[in-house]
Parts: structure tokens; sequence; C-alpha cells
């Protein structure tokens, strides 16, 4: 009989939570939803998922300091989490079958795509003509202008002092060889 008298109780109750909200309750609790909602359709530094939180706990705050039970925060807190598991669930069936991709969480970075974000730009040398810090075996340093850069020798040994001329440039491997006389 008393599971009886609980299970009305709680049904009484979750009409209740409904029929006796105030706007501003009813309007906390949403944006609360929404804003989680959103912060998990679009993760960044947390304002939205932080917020969202503080809405939906003022709206439970305010609606027991407004006559309501234990039944009440308990639907106010499984309808909070089933709406964002549901989201939550929705968006990895999309990410999964590959709607995603080019929407929302596409990040384009400003490199080019011919080098990474290490990668110093060399190609303002190609056809440069410099002179060899040190000797080339096949890799040392040579400057250009006040530049000075590492190279690599299109031949095996180039000396010290030498003049060389930039042939190639593939990312930041820059290739010299030696100007002729």
């Amino acid at each position: 009989m008393t599971s009886l008298f609980m299970l009305a109780n709680a049904w009484t109750s979750f009409i209740e939570l409904f029929t006796g909200m105030s706007a501003v309750v009813a309007i906390l609790f949403i944006l609360g939803i929404v804003m989680c909602v959103v912060e998990i359709f679009m993760p960044g530094f947390g304002v939205f998922g932080i917020g969202g939180i503080v809405c939906m706990a003022l709206a439970i705050l305010l609606r027991m300091l407004d006559g309501g039970n234990g039944w009440m925060l308990f639907y106010m807190l499984l309808i909070g989490v089933i709406v964002c598991v549901i989201c939550f669930f929705v968006l990895s069936r999309l990410a999964n079958k590959g709607k995603m991709k080019g929407g929302m969480f596409t990040v384009e970075s400003s490199v080019p795509t011919t080098r990474t974000e290490g990668t110093g730009d060399f190609e303002y040398l190609l056809g440069q003509q410099g002179v060899t810090v040190n000797a080339l075996r096949p890799v040392g340093k040579a400057r250009f202008g006040t530049d000075t850069v590492e190279v690599v020798s299109s031949s095996l040994f180039i000396d010290a002092d030498t003049k060389v001329k930039v042939v190639k440039v593939e990312g930041n491997v820059v290739t010299v060889q030696p100007i002729k006389k």
C-alpha cells in the first residue's frame, strides 16, 4: 500500500512540477538545458556548459524554495540529464557517420598546407645568392643578406666562404649549389 502511495505522490509531484512552476524558474530551467546542449554541440571554453549548469541549479533551487519536494528535484535533474544525454548520442552518431565533416568542427589553419606551423617560410630565398658560413658536408650554414640559414649542398662538399645560389626550397630544406666563377 505504501508503494502505491509513493507512486501516486511521485506522479502528483511530476504534474505539480510544471503546473506550479513560476515563469522565472521555467525560463532558467529551459535556458540551462539549451546552454548545455550548445556546449555539447560546440565545445569550447565551457562558458555555455558552466552557464547551463548554473541556470539549471538556480532553477531547481528556486523551485524547491517555492514549495517543491524531493520528487520535483529528482524530476528536474532527470529531465536535464536525459536531454543532454540524448543530444550527446545524436552528436556522436552524426560524427561517426561523417555528417559533421566540413561542419562546425572544421578548424582551418592559418599555416599553408605545404608546411607545418613550426616550419619557417624560406621560399623568398629561391634564386638568391649568399656565402657559406662554414663548410657544407653536405649540411651547413649560409648567409643571405642578414639572414643565416641552415642549408644542404646539392653536391657533396662545399668549402666555407664559397658563393652559393639557392636552387630549391622544400619546407625548411634549402638546397644550394656553388656559383661557378
